[in-house]
């Protein structure tokens, strides 16, 4: 698959584009519905399908002293587009300037002067532009104009509710993981590269590798049953996501907790049977089931036995099948 990073780097002339437009933020079964389209669109006539993405969500260019969690980072959109079978993907840096463009300019400019593209396929909201001025009857008012054809793709549901990134946000921050991978067609998880830590796992005699996670990720707290992927390989293994309370202060936990810092979580995954050293590899961790709650333990002690439940628990769990489905 090419990419290509930005507009202005459209240099080249492609047969045929078959085009979308979008986010794609978490590439969920409504996602994957129309970048499908596309393939077997671009197949069909023989032309190149290609996906224009953007870099961070739209919003995130609007401050609001929030933290805007985010599926899944840009790497792993653009492998998930790429393992669809997409020629080219488009990767624009959505900014200010961005924003203010006009839809009927960007149609003109861009998809028609730049890319000369035969299809657009969308989703029924699709929605572009300033203000997002531009719908589905602007595009297909200026495919006239330009000649080419735009197909709308219905929208994917799941027992009657509307798939969609917010809804799965949702989900996982409630930690409903068995719901969200109906929505998403794949498990939720979080990459990353393995950071020095304070070693206080291998100290309780559970070594834990410490996660540099994006910082825009939704990350929910709590204790989970996972599989890691190291070197193109899998594990098995459980992981916290929090704070590490036991460890904090009063004032740090407070603070910490609080949903402005949600964004400060601690990613640490003990990681069953690997003993080669990771630090600095990239890592991905696949979430599974939630187990519990962080909490506060009263010493040490206490907290190596819960530790040791809830390995227990993920051991089982992994070597289910009955559970896995149902997690």
């Amino acid at each position: 698959m090419e990419i290509i990073k930005g507009f202005n780097h459209l240099y080249k002339q492609f047969k045929k584009p078959v085009v979308t437009i979008g986010t794609f933020d978490g590439i969920h079964l409504g996602h994957q519905k129309i970048i499908k389209k596309v393939v077997s669109e671009a197949r069909r006539i023989n032309g190149t399908s290609i996906v224009i993405t953007f870099d961070k969500r739209p919003v995130t260019v609007f401050p609001d002293n929030m933290c805007h969690d985010m599926l899944m980072s840009l790497n792993d959109k653009i492998e998930k587009i790429k393992n669809m079978g997409i020629n080219v993907t488009v990767i624009v840096n959505f900014n200010k300037r961005i924003a203010k463009i006009r839809a009927a300019n960007f149609i003109k400019n861009i998809l028609h002067e730049k890319l000369h593209i035969k299809e657009l396929i969308v989703g029924p909201k699709f929605r572009f532009g300033r203000n997002r001025e531009g719908g589905i009857d602007l595009f297909k008012k200026m495919s006239v104009k330009y000649g080419f054809r735009v197909k709308v793709v219905d929208e994917k549901k799941y027992n009657n509710t509307l798939i969609s990134s917010t809804r799965i946000r949702e989900l996982i921050r409630s930690g409903s993981l068995g719901l969200a991978v109906r929505f998403l067609g794949y498990r939720y998880s979080v990459s990353g590269y393995v950071v020095r830590g304070d070693k206080r796992g291998k100290i309780l005699g559970f070594p834990t590798a410490n996660v540099k996670y994006n910082t825009e990720r939704l990350v929910p707290q709590g204790v989970y049953v996972v599989y890691v992927e190291v070197d193109k390989k899998k594990y098995k293994g459980i992981c916290n996501v929090g704070i590490r309370p036991t460890f904090a202060t009063d004032g740090c936990v407070k603070s910490r907790i609080s949903e402005r810092l949600r964004c400060d979580s601690i990613i640490e995954v003990h990681i069953f049977n690997l003993k080669k050293d990771i630090y600095k590899k990239q890592i991905k961790i696949i979430f599974v089931k939630k187990v519990r709650d962080e909490k506060v333990f009263s010493n040490y002690n206490d907290l190596v036995k819960q530790i040791k439940k809830d390995i227990n628990i993920a051991q089982k769990i992994l070597s289910s099948k009955i559970s896995l489905q149902s997690a």
